[in-house]
């Protein structure tokens, strides 16, 4: 199934960045499809992740849908991808922290922002990075 899905990553990686610009109506889709992915490719997702994060560091910090929709999704898609994002956290939590207290972040996105950060920091996989890093 691994291999099978591998070669189906590929396709959508070259496709996928002429579908995720801000004013797509695609945006939720891409990231729940980048989120089951992730999930189902665990650590092999990494090598993904450097096309995926200017996409994401925009989301974060000029998303402009309803209720900051695609933001909230994000977020939840941030925790499916786990350790994978290891050597992008120092990119993607500051955007992820302002969104804390952000006068135009609606309430739900504020506190699935926090549960990121929690998640990420607690996670088991990075708790001995955090750790480490902080002593």
């Amino acid at each position: 199934m691994f291999a099978i899905l591998q070669g189906r990553v590929l396709k959508f990686e070259i496709g996928f960045q002429e579908f995720w610009t801000p004013t797509s109506n695609l945006q939720v889709t891409l990231i729940s499809l980048v989120g089951s992915i992730a999930i189902a490719l665990g650590s092999e997702f990494c090598v993904y992740l450097p096309q995926l994060i200017p996409h994401m560091l925009r989301v974060l910090t000029h998303d402009t849908s309803k209720d900051r929709v695609v933001t909230l999704k994000l977020l939840i898609c941030l925790q499916h991808l786990g350790a994978n994002l290891d050597d992008y956290l120092h990119l993607l939590l500051p955007p992820v922290v302002r969104l804390f207290d952000a006068k135009d972040c609606p309430l739900a996105v504020s506190k699935q922002a926090m549960e990121t950060v929690s998640y990420h920091l607690f996670n088991p996989d990075l708790c001995s990075f955090y750790f480490f890093e902080l002593a």
